[in-house]
């Protein structure tokens, strides 16, 4: 049995769909603004569609294990109207087994795109995944394709593989702006391949900074240009410290087309 219940939250009626386990699915999160202190469910996560400039808070209360999705969508894309914006405070839980696979689709992780709000920052934070596979074409991460003007703290990946052909971290494909901060992460007994700009951490790196950051047990190849053990290219004046790699594989593969290769 399904009940239907209307809650009224500021000025829009919001559709909660309560199953016989009560399970509480949200139907229209892009008129919601609440803070979740119930803890989000597989399918609360699944809904985070957001409004364009607007932000959020969401707190994840218990683990969550989304092995029940034949392949998740990303949450958010590089179009304005689904950026993600807000603070997502994974509450030092774990998600896990996750196939998110989009080898033709650019900006791919658990998270595609986020960003900075007009008057709030954006975050992920307090989170460890585990047991990703994830597969796309140009900025590809387990946590997030495109980090714009995004702290990324406090973030464990383990026992995972990032897969993609341009912009491949561990964590993030992109990290940009000065907004962007990526502290306190970590990947262990991870495979991060791709083509170009391959990072343990991150595959390319603009403005912002990475530190505090330790990279294990990873494997990071390349199969033509740029890769590192932490990020693969730094530019515009990002900085990068205090950051660890051990026990790790770093190399790339020459590909005779091409005349430009960096080994970081």
């Amino acid at each position: 049995t399904v009940k239907l219940l209307t809650i009224f939250l500021e000025q829009a009626p919001i559709n909660i769909r309560l199953s016989a386990n009560s399970m509480l699915i949200i139907m229209n999160l892009c008129q919601l603004r609440l803070v979740i202190q119930q803890g989000l469910t597989p399918a609360q996560l699944a809904c985070l569609d957001l409004y364009p400039g607007e932000a959020y808070y969401y707190k994840q209360m218990e683990n969550l294990d989304l092995s029940s999705y034949d392949n998740w969508e990303p949450i958010g894309s590089s179009t304005l109207e689904l950026h993600f914006y807000g603070i997502y405070d994974g509450n030092n839980k774990k998600i896990s087994n996750a196939t998110i696979s989009y080898p033709n689709v650019d900006y791919v992780g658990l998270f595609s795109y986020t960003d900075r709000s007009y008057n709030s920052n954006t975050s992920i934070k307090n989170l460890t995944l585990e047991d990703f596979t994830v597969n796309g074409k140009s900025g590809v991460g387990a946590l997030a394709g495109y980090a714009f003007r995004c702290e990324l703290n406090n973030i464990s990946v383990i026992d995972s593989s990032i897969t993609g052909d341009n912009r491949v971290g561990g964590i993030a494909g992109f990290a940009v702006s000065n907004y962007s901060k990526v502290l306190n992460v970590t990947t262990e007994n991870v495979n991060v391949t791709g083509r170009n700009d391959v990072g343990g951490l991150v595959g390319y790196t603009t403005a912002g900074s990475i530190s505090k950051c330790f990279v294990k047990d990873t494997t990071v190849k390349a199969y033509n240009f740029g890769v590192g053990g932490i990020t693969a290219a730094l530019f515009s004046q990002a900085q990068l410290d205090s950051c660890y790699v051990k026990s790790s594989n770093i190399s790339f593969t020459v590909d005779a087309s091409s005349d430009n290769h960096t080994l970081g």
